[in-house]
């Protein structure tokens, strides 16, 4: 597709087949186009950014905080979390008030990032954080900064991210140091990965490098750290820290937004998921929270709720990759690439009829092997064709991408929607609100839109994601929430 003069020409790759061919077999290197529009917001040398040498080494340094070991242990912490948005529901429960759901939930997933990163909360749902309000600034700013045709207001744009980015610096900067000057004079063991907070893994990276470096006459240095980190590795820290709480911030609140959203129209999918979750955990919530904090492996029985938050990425993934080539290689012929950007896109795979059998219909049994879901009434599903017993190819479901450069925090990402989901639908009842400005609905059935989904015709606008940084929910998913009454023995509020 040539956009030219607006936009450089793109290669559109809706087949899973050649999309898992471009980030998993060849796994080709990101476009320039990704540090033009993430740069500004993450800085240079973020892991999202970087190639060859440095994103492996990158990689390697972050990789063991999302294993699903750490990310198991740190399950305690998010269910303490997401208590506290649980009783912030239940005042919203009670006044009846219409809120921002998105704003809401940001604020949850920020406190549950920024713990992993540096072991311990913001308390942003409580009393709010400077670094998340400076983080959505960038992001609108930003914004502006792509999509404006107007000079003048880019230019500002760029002048106000610019100043936020410092401002974000500024504040993230001496956590860095305090942590690092913590693990230098009390002497930290940081040596084994297992159980650490991301700074730690950072800094542990540094110190080992510190260690192990030598002069030009090849002695080594001292095994001693310096007493400040250098300036370089600040830089690096900082953006690594931008993109991982950016990134753990952003998915997961989309992801839950949209996955309210769905499920307010489904009582009959409330219903099962309460049956699972009482079944898995407890009937209370009480005592679920206490197995939460024992037995937290209990999360893998919850495959309804899993499959629920699956099909919510394939109705709303939030984002995509942009990879870089001269020349594509596929099955025998080879297609020219050059200056081009090439887009592996999920959104159009993720509603190909082909692909997904009934795609726009919220059907999470979908992904159950060997299901007998509500999907195969379509005359293209009739059984499955695929080995593990899905009725589409597991490489066509990428919200997170695949390959080498899939998100690297998307095991976490998962576990904490559950326990979020585990902890509240049993509780509350929402009522998506329409947009600001949308106006009276039409009379009689509403008027599909769009020819690739008929989403809006439950939920109106709404349904449409907008643009900023990544996909999320339009005009911040205005709600309502009340008790269901389904909660069965109680529970702290």
């Amino acid at each position: 597709m040539d956009l030219w003069p607006v936009a450089p020409p793109q290669i559109i790759i809706t087949d899973p087949d050649l999309a898992l061919h471009i980030t998993v077999a060849n796994n080709l290197p990101k476009h320039e186009f990704e540090t033009k529009f993430a740069g500004p917001v993450v800085g240079k040398g973020s892991i999202l950014l970087e190639e060859g040498a440095s994103w492996k080494q990158l990689h390697r340094m972050l990789a063991p905080a999302f294993n699903a070991t750490n990310v198991r242990n740190r399950t305690s912490m998010v269910a303490d979390e997401v208590m506290i948005f649980r009783s912030i529901l239940h005042k919203y429960a009670d006044s009846g008030e219409p809120f921002s759901l998105e704003q809401a939930i940001s604020k949850l997933t920020f406190d549950l990032i920024f713990t992993t990163t540096f072991g311990f909360s913001q308390h942003a749902q409580q009393k709010g954080s400077a670094i998340l309000d400076l983080f959505k600034k960038l992001l609108d700013q930003n914004y502006i900064i792509q999509e404006s045709l107007n000079p003048i207001k880019r230019r500002l744009a760029r002048w106000r991210c610019a100043a936020a980015s410092r401002e974000l610096d500024g504040l993230i900067e001496p956590l860095v140091k305090e942590r690092y000057a913590l693990v230098r004079e009390k002497n930290l063991d940081v040596s084994q990965r297992v159980g650490l907070s991301i700074i730690d893994l950072v800094i542990r990276e540094y110190l080992q490098e510190e260690a192990g470096r030598t002069d030009n006459k090849g002695d080594a240095k001292s095994d001693s750290p310096s007493s400040s980190p250098s300036p370089a590795f600040l830089a690096t820290a900082i953006a690594q820290i931008k993109t991982l709480l950016l990134a753990g911030t952003g998915t997961a609140t989309d992801t839950l937004c949209f996955a309210y959203m769905l499920l307010s129209k489904e009582p009959g999918i409330i219903s099962r998921l309460i049956d699972e979750h009482s079944r898995a955990f407890a009937p209370s919530i009480d005592e679920t929270v206490s197995l939460l904090h024992s037995s937290p492996g209990r999360l893998a029985d919850l495959e309804l709720t899993t499959n629920v938050l699956k099909e919510t990425l394939r109705l709303y993934p939030i984002g995509h990759t942009v990879r870089a080539a001269d020349a594509i290689e596929y099955k025998g012929r080879v297609y020219p690439a050059k200056g081009h950007l090439i887009f592996p896109l999920s959104h159009t795979m993720h509603y190909d009829p082909s692909v997904f059998p009934n795609p726009s219909r919220f059907d999470p049994d979908r992904f159950t092997p060997s299901s007998s879901s509500s999907s195969s009434s379509s005359p293209s599903s009739s059984t499955s064709s695929y080995p593990d017993g899905l009725t589409h190819p597991r490489h066509a479901w990428r919200p997170f991408e695949r390959g080498p450069r899939a998100c690297l925090g998307q095991t976490m990402a998962m576990e904490e929607m559950k326990v979020v989901l585990l902890l509240t639908v049993r509780e509350f009842e929402f009522e998506v609100l329409p947009c600001e400005g949308e106006g009276e609905k039409e009379k009689g059935k509403p008027r599909q839109r769009v020819p690739w989904t008929d989403l809006d015709t439950r939920f109106g606008d709404v349904a449409f994601q907008e643009m900023v940084f990544e996909a999320r929910p339009r005009g911040g998913m205005r709600v309502r929430v009340r008790r269901s009454g389904k909660e069965r023995g109680g529970g702290k509020v």
